[in-house]
């Protein structure tokens, strides 16, 4: 964990939350500006704390989002950095490994991600037929 000023008070503050969702809370929390929006919108909220969690994240891939040309780039450069960045989750070099060998075309998975803001990199990729067939009046959300 880093030295982000209010990030250890948020995180040990949570009682009784699964390890993987502090995880991703940590993720989140990459700054001081993270920790205050965080804070502002969340924190004395009357959403339970996963729920709180969830949107955030949901709030993080539209405050930190590229553009596909800057994702194929960093994707490039840097799977895992470019990936984490683009979906706002922490990933294993596991879970890196197998979004490469499924092969899929980056400009779709920017799309399909881009498009569906809550959905998380392994979900695409169980999902892909889904998320990539869905009609406009269809959503992730409504499939879950």
């Amino acid at each position: 964990m880093s030295e982000v000023k209010g990030k250890e008070k948020i995180l040990a503050s949570l009682k009784n939350i699964f390890t993987e969702h502090l995880r991703l809370l940590d993720f989140l929390l990459e700054d001081d500006d993270d920790v205050e929006f965080f804070e502002t919108e969340y924190r004395y909220s009357e959403l339970d704390t996963l729920s709180a969690i969830q949107d955030f994240r949901f709030q993080q891939r539209i405050r930190k989002s590229m553009t596909k040309t800057v994702f194929i780039n960093w994707f490039n450069k840097n799977k895992k950095e470019a990936l984490e960045t683009l979906f706002q989750e922490p990933l294993s070099e596991k879970d890196v490994q197998t979004f490469i060998q499924l092969d899929k075309p980056l400009a779709e998975v920017y799309q399909l991600s881009t498009d569906n803001l809550s959905i998380r990199l392994l979900s695409l990729l169980e999902l892909w037929d889904f998320v990539k067939n869905k009609t406009e009046s269809d959503s992730y959300d409504d499939f879950l």
